[in-house]
């Protein structure tokens, strides 16, 4: 019997009035519809908050995890940029992503469907230049050289972030 593929993403919602809602669900369509109906949460209820504005997908739980926390910790003007990164006219994406698209490469951390007691810090919580992430590079590739046997998810998008 071949392993269960699982699919998660970290999405935000909109309303006319730009009011944001950041969330995490394994069935996009399910619950973008569940927040249409009026029955999603209450703060989407209250302020009409419906439309799909962005989305990303995850293969592992921890990773989407750790996504979410992150982008509700950013600011509203941060989450701004990143929606008008991909979605320039903040066109609603419901019913569009059907399909999961291919996830960026992920690192399981131990059995991911399971609370694990994993302490390590993060990568991206640190806020780094260009400089010095270049900097860091060698020490990096030692650490990683070191763990053959992978190490906690939650660092892996120290790398699929772009440099700029």
């Amino acid at each position: 019997m071949p392993p269960r593929e699982y699919h998660f993403w970290v999405y935000i919602l909109s309303s006319r009035s730009r009011n944001l809602y950041v969330g995490i669900t394994n069935s996009l369509i399910r619950r973008t519809a569940s927040h249409r109906k009026g029955t999603g949460s209450s703060h989407t209820a209250h302020y009409a908050v419906h439309r799909l504005v962005y989305f990303e997908y995850f293969q592992y739980v921890r990773s989407a995890i750790a996504r979410e926390k992150q982008l509700k910790h950013c600011t509203r003007e941060q989450k701004i940029e990143l929606i008008e990164k991909t979605n320039p006219t903040w066109e609603d994406l419901y019913p569009k992503p059907l399909h999961p698209p291919e996830p960026h490469k992920q690192i399981p951390c131990g059995n991911d469907s399971k609370k694990s007691n994993c302490k390590c810090r993060a990568l991206e919580d640190v806020k780094l230049s260009w400089c010095q992430r270049l900097l860091q590079l060698p020490l990096l590739l030692l650490f990683f050289l070191s763990f053959p046997q992978g190490i906690c998810c939650r660092s892996v998008h120290f790398f699929s972030k772009p440099i700029s």
